[in-house]
């Protein structure tokens, strides 16, 4: 079961309806909100006015905004110096996530629990991060930190091992949206983790993510069909997921997609076809490819 680790910048769906100037303008005058959406502007041109990116411009906003008691504009600053900027700056980072979790905003606590989980800024501290997942998790609007914490029930990492607290949770992630949540909760009834086996369940969820982009769930899609796991057996179909899979550098579907070149299934034997997928995936560090890679080299293919 893939996990991954990674801080998130969130930002809000929400219009806006001032233009730049005007959001300078109230910026100037003390609205901390003002400053932050002027930030955004500048980070990402989030709500698609034109604004060229000036990372530089966008850092001193949020920090005005911060300084002036804007919880989310600490978190965002957070991320600039943890992870945008040449310089890393972990300690600072964690300075700024605790501000903002204490303001108030719970993608500061997610973003602290990933700090104290990761170690980084701070030593590694898994009971901490736990207690900071949970806080975030219910404010009901950060289903990545329910993950989170599902991923700390799951590895036994500061909490005793759960699975159904984990699949709990990553069901309760999926449900507020988030696609890493979908794609664990899919895995549990896939594999019997925490849940009674469920195949059905398990497609709509990998398919769900699949259809959003989330290609590891392609891949486990197309095993089902290859297996035969809660649906009819079709290897064109399972083939079709692997290379949608692989085409978006997944490895492992270039791996599997390159396994039913070789054995024939779904389709007629092709060595030629089965080394440029195994080829793909060994640059996209799966070893396994590598290693049939190579063997169809010795092979004279």
């Amino acid at each position: 079961m893939r996990k991954i680790f990674a801080f998130l910048l969130i930002v809000s769906s929400m219009l806006i309806a001032e233009s730049s100037e005007e959001l300078e303008s109230n910026c100037n005058k003390g609205d901390a909100d003002s400053c932050l959406n002027l930030g955004l502007l500048y980070y990402t041109d989030y709500y698609g006015v034109g604004m060229e990116q000036d990372i530089g411009k966008a850092a001193k906003l949020f920090e005005k905004a911060c300084n002036s008691g804007n919880a989310r504009s600490c978190s965002l600053l957070g991320y600039l110096n943890a992870y945008i900027y040449e310089k890393q700056n972990f300690i600072k980072a964690v300075e700024l996530f605790e501000k903002s979790c204490d303001g108030g905003y719970s993608g500061g606590c997610n973003n602290l629990a990933m700090a104290y989980a990761n170690g980084e800024g701070v030593k590694q501290d898994y009971l901490k991060a736990a207690k900071l997942y949970a806080k975030a998790c219910n404010s009901k609007d950060r289903p990545e930190a329910c993950n989170n914490l599902g991923d700390l029930y799951y590895y036994g990492k500061g909490l005793k091992k759960n699975l159904e607290k984990a699949n709990k949770l990553y069901r309760l992630s999926c449900n507020g949206g988030y696609d890493l949540g979908c794609y664990n909760s899919a895995f549990a009834y896939d594999n019997a983790e925490g849940v009674e086996q469920d195949y059905q369940k398990a497609m709509t969820l990998y398919r769900r993510v699949c259809d959003n982009g989330y290609f590891e769930g392609c891949n486990a899609l197309g095993t089902l069909y290859e297996k035969g796991n809660g649906v009819k057996q079709d290897y064109k179909k399972a083939q079709e997921l692997y290379e949608k899979a692989c085409e978006n550098d997944y490895n492992l579907g270039c791996y599997n997609s390159a396994s039913l070149y070789l054995s024939g299934k779904g389709t007629s034997k092709d060595h030629e076809k089965a080394k440029e997928y195994f080829a793909k995936g060994c640059n996209l560090n799966d070893e396994d490819s590598c290693n049939e890679y190579e063997k169809l080299k010795d092979e004279g293919y």
